[in-house]
C-alpha cells in the first residue's frame, strides 16, 4: 500500500512557536513510525511559511516561559507577500491526505488556519471553530501542579474540562466571588492543595501517549 502523506503544520506568529515546534516533533515521530510519508510547514515568527520534508527542526531549549505579550509582534518587518503562503508551500498542501495541525495561542489555535484550510476545502485534522469557541486550557495549570479553576463556558474544552473535575483535579467558578472564595479555600488548605495536585498528575499519566494515539487514529481513517 502507499503511504499516505501527511503535512504537520508547527511554529506559528504566537509566544507558544517553540512549544508548538516540540510538539510537532513527537506527532511526525509517531506518524513516521507508523509508514506515514511526513511533510511539515513551518510558520515563522515572522509569519512566513516554509515547507520541508520528515520531523520539524528541533525548537531551541524551553527554559523560560512563553511571554504572551509578543504575541502580536513581528520579529522582522515582513509584509503582506512575504506571509502569505508561496506557491511551494500551497502545492504541497494541495498534494497530501491531510493536514495536521499542531499550533499553539493566536493565529493557530483561535481557528485562523483551520478556517484557511475549510476555504480551500483541505482536510484537516481537528474540530472546527463554530458556533462556539474554546482557547481554555486545562493541561497547563497540571502541568504545574497547580489546581484548574474554571468558569462553566469551557467551549472546546468542554470534555476535557469536565473529566478534569471529575477527576478532583479542579474546580468550578461562576462568578469573581465564587472564584475568590475557592481561592480563599485552597489557599487556607495545603492538603487540599496537595490532593488536587495528585489528582491532576495522575490524570496527565493516564493521558500520555496522546501524540501516538492520534496518530494511530489518523492511519486508520485514511488507510
Amino acid at each position: 500500500m502507499t503511504a499516505r502523506r501527511v503535512a504537520i503544520l508547527s511554529g506559528g506568529r504566537s509566544s507558544e512557536h517553540e512549544v508548538s515546534v516540540a510538539s510537532a516533533r513527537s506527532v511526525a515521530d509517531a506518524l513516521t513510525g507508523l509508514g506515514m510519508d511526513v511533510i511539515t510547514v513551518e510558520i515563522g515568527r515572522d509569519g512566513a511559511w516554509t515547507v520541508g520534508s520528515g520531523p520539524p527542526s528541533a525548537p531551541p531549549e524551553l527554559g523560560t516561559a512563553p511571554d504572551p505579550a509578543s504575541d502580536n509582534l513581528s520579529l522582522a518587518p515582513v509584509g503582506a507577500a512575504e506571509r502569505l503562503p508561496a506557491p511551494s508551500v500551497t502545492a504541497a498542501l494541495a498534494q497530501v491526505d491531510v493536514v495536521f495541525p499542531v499550533l499553539h495561542g493566536p493565529f493557530g489555535e483561535d481557528g485562523t488556519v483551520q478556517g484557511l484550510l475549510e476555504l480551500a476545502d483541505v482536510a484537516y485534522v481537528g474540530g472546527g471553530f463554530t458556533p462556539e469557541v474554546g482557547l481554555h486550557n486545562v493541561i497547563e495549570p497540571l502541568v504545574s501542579g497547580a489546581p484548574v479553576l474554571m468558569g462553566p463556558n469551557r467551549g472546546k474544552a468542554r470534555r476535557l474540562a469536565e473529566e478534569v473535575l471529575r477527576a478532583g483535579a479542579g474546580l468550578e467558578v461562576g462568578d469573581g466571588a465564587t472564584l475568590v472564595g475557592a481561592l480563599r479555600s485552597l489557599l487556607r488548605d495545603p492538603e487540599r492543595r496537595k490532593a488536587v495536585a495528585a489528582a491532576g498528575r495522575d490524570l496527565l499519566a493516564a493521558h500520555r501517549g496522546a501524540a501516538e494515539r492520534q496518530a494511530r487514529s489518523l492511519v486508520e481513517l485514511i488507510a
